[in-house]
């Protein structure tokens, strides 16, 4: 099972539509966001403050799933959000693993992301 990680933007209107969103589509899901500034946007969509800034806040929420899923999620959210405009783009994952805690210190190496 190949792993990923599928990086979403979108505008922090939807934030909270989103989240509601991502929750109820897997009970196993846990994923991370942040607010971000976003540069190079089209002048006509940004306000005049960020048209003098040259940067507009977007919500960035990551996931890391299994690749199909990634893509089913895609699928599933351009449905479900056909006019929010929310960007996307999907990166394999080599490595994953827990720094400290158990398992630290007793060499034990970091499990391949694809197993």
């Amino acid at each position: 099972m190949e792993q990923c990680v599928l990086v979403l933007i979108a505008n922090t209107s939807v934030e909270e539509p989103l989240f509601d969103w991502l929750l109820d589509y897997s009970d196993e899901m846990v994923f991370s966001s942040e607010v971000v500034d976003c540069h190079g946007i089209e002048h006509t969509a940004l306000s005049l403050r960020e048209q003098v800034t040259g940067r507009q806040p977007k919500l960035r929420v990551e996931l890391q799933v299994p690749l199909a899923e990634a893509r089913a999620l895609c699928t599933a959210l351009g449905r479900a959000f056909p006019a929010a405009g929310i960007r996307y783009w999907i990166t394999p994952v080599i490595e994953v693993g827990h720094l400290g805690g158990a398992g630290a210190g007793t060499g034990s190496e970091p499990a391949p992301a694809g197993g």
